[in-house]
C-alpha cells in the first residue's frame, strides 16, 4: 500500500465516523465501501476471492 493510499484511507476513515456521528448512515456507508475497495485492491480480492 502507497503512503498516498494510507493517507487517503485514514482521512476517509475519519470522514466516515463524521458521517455516522451525523446520522448520515448512507454517505457512512459509501466511505466505507471507498474504504474496503482501497484495501481490497491492495490485497488483490475481487469479489470475495484472491485474484491470481
Amino acid at each position: 500500500m502507497t503512503q498516498d493510499e494510507i493517507v487517503d484511507i485514514k482521512a476517509l476513515r475519519a470522514q466516515m465516523r463524521e458521517a455516522a456521528q451525523k446520522l448520515e448512515f448512507e454517505r457512512a456507508a459509501e466511505l466505507r465501501d471507498r474504504i474496503l475497495s482501497i484495501e481490497r485492491r491492495q490485497l488483490g480480492i475481487r469479489n470475495g476471492e484472491r485474484v491470481r
